[in-house]
């Protein structure tokens, strides 16, 4: 009986550890949690292992682009920095995460990072899937960590369903991409639409096509499939719903730019122009929604629909477009973590269990007196309207840049009707509390518990990685802007 090996080279090792590495700390904190450990040490371990991940990808990258495993693994420049990105991402969720009861959070999160590492990797849709899944299956849970709390079961179970329903429909879509071309891989669907004549079944390859595209909508929450984002945003503990909101959103779209690039998809003018759709609709649901929320929580979530939208419309200008969706959401994810940070920590002040129930009376007692801490809000919700020159400007400026030199105008004209909306509920949060009118009244509680401190100190931490990180990141991605050594 023949035995299958599975033989890797020096290259491959190397290029590998960090996910190796990250796979022996899952096994770490799971005696960790078994031994339930204090959540101040949980939260150590959860950041020694993430910055150790990033610091490995850092090392790695001067080394060559690896294939593993024929078309399972492509570790290039794309996989590397986008690795980076969620490490950075979870590492920062790591600061303020509390969840003292639940210690299973870190092997569940460390196991989430793992497949959004790997799906930037992908380069057929089978492993495209699976590693889809490796990260769900555990966002689900991470979701509804609360289950006996702030909706916690609701949440969850929305959640849960609509991840299952879209991973339906991707197989089934990936299934009559089959059909169409005779295989998964990437490359040589490509070269099959490349080759397909008048008689070929198009209609099977545009079919399968939309129905990806409408399943990674329900993944990144993009508009009519947002649905699931308002409820498990705010129900979530703080920490997994900021890891949620920026580095799940980074990476499923990062990889399905990378996927449908080398598949072909950024060419076919019916599905540019479904997603140049889909992405005006998310701007405008998303900003729109926003402006009638009053809880901090779910505000963020219309704002997160909205900033799906945003990255969208790149998938409008083709392959091209890669670099602005990395810069943006890669800053967008660490604005979004400080606010998350934020918003627990002014629960925690004013004696809330979480942010859940959080709003604007609640952010504005917390925060009044502390001008470091008013400044560093000023500083992440301007850079979310994208106000130069902070860092979210460079995002911004960038997607409008791509979207006029493909003169896609209206796309372009979408976007800074959104960034207008936005600056409408930013200044709702930000104007009270700067020039403190009085208007919101009630007295301070007591504080909550020493939680309260790890909240403000995530905050700060993701405001300053936004500062630092965010204008390199900027420089970087402009310096290696060929977009064939990120996609070949």
């Amino acid at each position: 009986m023949e035995t299958l090996e599975l033989n890797l080279n020096g290259a491959q090792l190397r290029a590998l550890l960090p996910i190796f590495f990250l796979c022996a700390m899952v096994l770490v904190s799971l005696v960790s949690s078994g031994y339930r450990i204090r959540g101040s040490l949980q939260r150590s371990l959860g950041l020694f292992s993430f910055v150790v991940f990033v610091i490995l990808n850092f090392i790695n990258l001067p080394y060559p682009d690896t294939a593993i495993l024929g078309t399972s693994l492509f570790v290039g420049m794309l996989t590397k920095v986008s690795s980076i990105v969620v490490g950075v991402l979870a590492a920062a969720a790591c600061v303020f995460v509390d969840e003292e009861d639940h210690p299973e959070w870190l092997p569940l999160l460390s196991i989430a990072v793992i497949g959004l590492s790997l799906l930037v990797g992908a380069r057929d849709w089978v492993s495209f899937f699976i590693y889809l899944e490796t990260f769900s299956m555990p966002s689900y849970v991470l979701a509804s960590l609360r289950l006996k709390k702030d909706g916690g079961f609701e949440s969850g179970l929305k959640y849960l369903m609509m991840g299952a329903f879209s991973s339906a429909i991707f197989l089934l879509g990936i299934t009559l991409v089959y059909g169409f071309s005779g295989s998964f891989d990437f490359l040589s669907i490509l070269e099959t639409i490349r080759s397909a004549n008048p008689e070929s079944p198009v209609g099977l390859l545009y079919a399968g096509f939309s129905l990806i595209v409408v399943s990674i909508g329900f993944k990144v929450a993009l508009a009519p499939f947002h649905m699931w984002a308002p409820d498990v945003y705010q129900s979530a503990p703080a920490a997994m719903a900021s890891f949620l909101a920026s580095a799940v959103k980074f990476a499923v779209f990062v990889a399905a730019f990378a996927a449908f690039s080398q598949t072909g998809i950024l060419q076919i003018p019916f599905l540019q122009a479904s997603m140049s759709a889909f992405g005006i609709l998310s701007i405008l649901v998303g900003n729109l929604m926003a402006l009638r929320q009053s809880n901090l929580r779910r505000m963020i979530a219309y704002a997160s629909v909205a900033s799906a939208g945003n990255a969208a419309l790149v998938f409008a200008v083709g392959p091209v477009g890669l670099n602005s969706v990395l810069v943006y959401l890669a800053i967008y994810g660490l604005n979004i973590v400080a606010l998350f940070a934020l918003f627990e920590w002014a629960a925690r002040e004013n004696g809330l269990p979480s942010s859940s129930q959080a709003d604007l009376g609640c952010l504005s007692r917390a925060i009044r007196g502390k001008p470091l801490a008013m400044t560093a809000l000023g500083i992440v919700l301007f850079s979310l309207v994208g106000l130069p020159p902070l860092p979210g400007f460079f995002g911004k400026f960038l997607i409008i840049r791509d979207l006029l030199r493909a003169d896609l105008f209206i796309e372009a004209g979408a976007l800074l009707l959104g960034s207008l909306l936005s600056l409408a509920y930013y200044l709702k949060i930000f104007v009270p509390i700067a020039l403190e009118t009085g208007a919101i009244d009630g007295k301070k509680a007591a504080l909550a518990g020493p939680s309260s401190t790890g909240s403000l100190a995530g905050f700060y931490f993701a405001t300053l990685l936004l500062m630092v990180a965010g204008f390199s990141l900027a420089g970087y991605f402009n310096l290696v802007g060929d977009t064939s050594l990120f996609l070949r």
